[in-house]
């Protein structure tokens, strides 16, 4: 199953901060954003899990992202292909594992 394609992301806390991008998957990388954050990464599936790193980067307006005021933050990530247009995974931050981050993707186009 191909998971290369541009994605709606959804993330949530278990605090309850919650927000939104547009992730692209691509022979192994992620690219994507949001209005002050951008997201550089990768990613590797086996059968119907999904997993790699994302580093989620501050480039505009003020520093503030669900889980607080950061420049950068890096998330390990592992969840799995629910179905050809949905994917869901949980973000881990290595340096501070109590930091976690649901993520829910929705395919919005499939690339060329």
């Amino acid at each position: 199953m191909t998971i290369e394609a541009l994605w709606a992301v959804a993330f949530s806390t278990p605090e309850g901060a919650a927000g939104t991008g547009v992730v692209v998957f691509e022979t192994g990388r992620v690219f994507g954003g949001d209005s002050l954050y951008y997201y550089l990464g990768d990613y590797a599936v086996d059968r119907k899990t999904v997993r790699g790193k994302v580093d989620v980067i501050h480039y505009s307006g003020p520093p503030m992202n669900i889980v607080g005021p950061v420049e950068r933050l890096s998330l390990n990530y592992e969840g799995r292909i629910v179905d050809d247009n949905r994917m869901e995974a949980t973000g881990i931050d290595p340096t501070n594992p109590q930091r976690r981050v649901a993520m829910e993707f929705v395919r919005l186009h499939n690339l060329p």
